[in-house]
């Protein structure tokens, strides 16, 4: 993300971080503009995608506790974020 100015608008923040994320190395880049009307099918076709969860668990790891319309779209920019800062670690997102 670009430093951006003192009071900058939260339009403004939302637009660096967008355009500052590679996209997400086992797909294609997203080419259609995030809005309200498409977010919440964006973020239900990412979680998807996710690997499913181990038979077995060790180490280190993020969980994220998401759920429905409200929840689902702030996990789905959480992974990005995490995965655009090249944080390895497994993630798992608990629906």
């Amino acid at each position: 993300m670009t430093d951006l100015p003192p009071g900058s608008t939260g339009k403004e923040m939302a637009d660096s971080l967008h355009n500052s994320i590679p996209p997400l190395s086992k797909g294609e880049p997203v080419t259609e503009e995030l809005t309200a009307e498409n977010a919440v099918q964006a973020a239900t076709d990412f979680l998807n995608g996710l690997q499913p969860y181990p038979a077995t668990f060790s180490g280190r790891g993020i969980a994220i506790c998401a759920g429905g319309r409200r929840y689902n779209t702030c996990a789905w920019v959480l992974v990005r974020l995490l995965r655009s800062l090249k944080c390895e670690l497994p993630i798992e997102v608990w629906c």
